[in-house]
């Protein structure tokens, strides 16, 4: 990855991969929140805060996500809606051992998962299975915002969450390169090859 990183930076022709040459990059969530321009996540990226000078608790719900990689195992990701739930995230944190982790403000709505491949496929599920739906609108809105992520990024094949706030429209929270496409694998190796 890092020739292939290199090769692009000098210009050098290289055998085409989807995003090959950063993927590894954005794979790393502080990469990721340096990369992405704040514009594209509406509620802004997040911000870095350090656990052992124990930060005041903003005063509104927040997440708190490991700084490096997008979980891996449960407890990678904290809620906290006062200031002991605060206090509590930093310190279970501090003793895994993390410097630094992402302070991101909750967006309130539904949860909903993307996928996508280009700028060509795109499928999207609601993450409790609800069983209402963005209007067709609004599914048009959730894709332009989620491939404008990606692309900023320079990702081909991607994926990500987004809340469906009250006004039915969305905010992309998370992005990440190659993910499971659940529900969608065969769909998107379709689509993958294509790509190829």
């Amino acid at each position: 990855h890092d020739r292939l990183f290199r090769q692009a930076q000098l210009g050098q022709q290289v055998q085409y991969l989807p995003h090959a040459a950063i993927d590894h990059r954005v794979h790393r969530r502080d990469d990721l929140f340096a990369l992405l321009p704040r514009p594209v996540f509406e509620q802004g990226p997040g911000r870095v805060v350090e656990p052992a000078t124990r930060p005041p608790w903003p005063g509104r719900p927040m997440w708190l996500k490991r700084y490096d990689f997008h979980a891996t195992q449960p407890g990678d990701v904290l809620f906290a809606d006062s200031e002991a739930q605060w206090a509590q995230a930093l310190a279970r944190f501090s003793g895994r051992g993390f410097a630094k982790l992402i302070a991101q403000e909750h967006a309130e709505g539904d949860l909903v998962k993307f996928y996508g491949v280009a700028e060509g496929w795109f499928r999207w599920f609601y993450h409790q299975d609800d069983a209402h739906g963005p209007s067709e609108t609004d599914v048009k809105t959730l894709r332009t915002s989620a491939c404008a992520a990606a692309a900023a990024l320079g990702l081909d094949v991607f994926g990500g969450d987004a809340i469906i706030g009250a006004d039915g429209l969305p905010t992309v929270i998370d992005l990440n390169a190659w993910p499971s496409f659940a529900r969608f694998r065969t769909d998107a190796a379709v689509a993958i090859a294509d790509l190829l």
